[in-house]
């Protein structure tokens, strides 16, 4: 990846020494300018492409009437990605006055941000999401190089690569709201390569997993009951594998994969209902007993661990006892 980039540096720095092109690239690509700053390790250029690219951005704001709403939000959507880049610049900054202890905490903080910042699934465009996830690998990238084995340390190396995996999950999200399956199964495809290998992680596998679910209703709509239910089963194996690794982890996020579980269980019995409906002879429901007693049966043996799991965690987590509440509530 690195000669990518130093071979795109060399040839921006052609173009700036043709007087038509250098301007072209000012006005319309600082942002991308300071990126490649940035891969260069250049921050005092960096901040400068990144300040006039805000100023450009305040100087179009000032041209567009109220009636331009479409104009407007194409670059209120990259306020996000300028305020990141400054958050950066300016964690870095801090290095030459702050002690490593304390400026590790900012940087955790600010990346810990990353994943409950979320580019607008109604209104962004998908190359939104796209530079959003260059930048923050890129600062990843440069925060690792910077501070070394001290942040993997403070964030734990397994975390720092599930990160990672994270913000391509939030992607994969972002993209299948938006009726991008493709896109979609890029980003988690992508997530699955990066996660930590030392991981069961089901902060990672648990959205991919429901996501897939999502993903299936739509696939679903095309397929027979044959490859519907091979298909559903193998995502609730896949789960039942990755909860056997997860043993052991936080209650809420063992809860969190049962209730999962228990949703595909019950999507698998929603699939052979439809068929039970639509068959017309007495005879024919015949081959649909055994899965119906197995899911049934799966569905509910998963709803009693639930409650196990929840009634064991309440005693000494609060949210919990909400949870146990809103868990007997759907179950009723």
């Amino acid at each position: 990846m690195d000669q990518h980039w130093s071979a795109l540096a060399h040839q921006v720095e052609a173009w700036q020494r043709d007087e038509a092109s250098k301007v072209y690239l000012d006005k319309n690509f600082n942002y991308e300018l300071a990126m490649i700053a940035l891969t260069c390790k250049d921050f005092d250029r960096a901040r400068f492409f990144i300040d006039r690219e805000t100023v450009e951005l305040l100087s179009k704001w000032k041209n567009l009437t109220k009636l331009t709403q479409i104009a407007q939000h194409i670059l209120v959507q990259k306020i996000q990605k300028i305020y990141e880049t400054k958050e950066f610049l300016s964690t870095i900054k801090s290095e030459a006055v702050l002690p490593r202890h304390e400026l590790l905490p900012l940087v955790t903080a600010s990346i810990s941000h990353w994943t409950q910042r979320e580019p607008n699934s109604a209104f962004d465009q998908v190359s939104t999401w796209d530079d959003l996830l260059t930048a923050r690998s890129l600062f990843l990238d440069l925060y690792s190089f910077r501070l070394s084995d001290d942040l993997a340390t403070s964030l734990k190396r397994e975390h720092l690569e599930d990160i990672r995996a994270i913000l391509q999950v939030q992607c994969a999200k972002g993209a299948f709201k938006m009726g991008l399956f493709d896109a979609s199964d890029r980003y988690l495809k992508k997530a699955l390569v990066l996660r930590s290998k030392g991981a069961s992680s089901l902060k990672i596998v648990g959205p991919i997993i429901k996501l897939k679910s999502e993903q299936f209703k739509t696939e679903a709509l095309n397929m027979g009951f044959r490859e519907k239910s091979e298909k559903l089963a193998k995502i609730v194996d896949v789960l039942d594998n990755k909860m056997r690794e997860a043993a052991g982890e936080e209650a809420r996020v063992e809860v969190k994969g049962l209730m999962l579980r228990q949703q595909l269980e019950k999507k698998m019995l929603n699939v052979i209902l439809e068929e039970v409906r639509a068959e017309e002879s007495i005879k024919g429901l015949k081959q649909y007993e055994e899965g119906l007693t197995k899911y049934l049966g799966k569905t509910f043996a998963t709803l009693g661990e639930i409650f196990e799991k929840v009634k064991a965690a309440a005693q000494y987590d609060d949210q919990m006892k909400k949870t146990m509440a809103k868990t007997h509530y759907k179950f009723a």
